[in-house]
């Protein structure tokens, strides 16, 4: 496509009389082309501009939770101390009854473990943006590992074997059905392995609980996203994106749906285990 810019002028002899015609041409394909370039970089940049302002938002607001999410297990391990210090300077016997420890122990336990479970989200994050995510193939079975959750499970399938890193899959298992049962409101999880299709297994999770908004549905999967106010539920927000790069790591999808009020419902497809895996 080329653009002109185009005049013409009438020339007049001596007796005022039409004699010629003067055109005057000039080729703006060039000016036209750099004005076009030139919106397409404004608007790129203004997308960019965007979506960076939006991932430093997220980012602040993650450094925000996790600096929360760390203190809270860091500071209830300070607190068991101070407690079990003046209780042994007390010099009150019934301190070191085994009732009395094993309940300070156990407590300790808890705060150790979320502290560390925290601390290995953040360490899979990295492994993922680093491409360093690795995983040891075998040939899973999920009837299995919801049972070991304690889940009530909907058998449709006989045959419901994948093939993938039985630690990551437990990851994401774990992952879904502990935001079902946060999100519950007291009712019942439905979990459920079917096979809708010859070369799939199929893992849905659903939940009669409060739903997601939303607006909140489309970034679910991102990056320390959560589905609520970080007021109503703990945690970095990392476990949908984690659940979400394990999936397609093993060529499988997430997807999502959800109704204020009326629950929320995952649904994880992964390929079939090759026969005799």
């Amino acid at each position: 496509m080329t653009w002109v810019s185009s005049s013409a002028t009438l020339l007049r002899n001596d007796t005022s009389e039409l004699s010629d015609l003067m055109r005057v041409e000039q080729d703006l394909t060039e000016r036209k082309l750099s004005e076009g370039i030139k919106q397409v970089l404004i608007m790129n940049l203004k997308s960019t501009q965007t979506e960076l302002e939006r991932s430093i938002k997220a980012r602040d607001e993650f450094i925000n939770i996790c600096s929360h999410e760390l203190k809270t297990p860091v500071t209830s391990l300070g607190l068991q101390f101070q407690v079990a210090d003046r209780q042994i300077k007390s010099g009150d016997p019934t301190v070191y009854s085994e009732a009395r420890v094993k309940r300070r122990v156990d407590l300790v336990n808890r705060q150790l473990e979320k502290l560390n479970q925290l601390i290995e989200d953040m360490l899979d994050i990295s492994r993922v943006a680093s491409g360093r995510l690795q995983l040891l193939r075998e040939g899973i079975d999920p009837a299995d590992q919801l049972g070991a959750l304690g889940v009530q499970l909907e058998i449709e399938v006989q045959e419901a074997k994948f093939e993938g890193d039985a630690y990551r899959i437990e990851q994401v298992i774990t992952n879904l059905v502990t935001h079902a049962m946060k999100h519950e409101d007291g009712k019942p999880v439905h979990v459920k392995v079917s096979s809708a299709q010859p070369d799939s297994v199929i893992l849905s999770i659903r939940d009669e609980g409060i739903g997601i908004a939303p607006s909140r549905l489309k970034t679910i999967f991102g990056r320390f996203e959560r589905a609520i106010s970080s007021t109503n539920i703990s945690g970095l927000g990392l476990g949908m994106y984690l659940s979400q790069q394990i999936v397609q790591e093993h060529g499988g999808s997430i997807e999502v749906s959800s109704e204020v009020s009326s629950g929320t419902t995952f649904v994880v497809k992964l390929p079939k285990a090759p026969a005799g895996v």
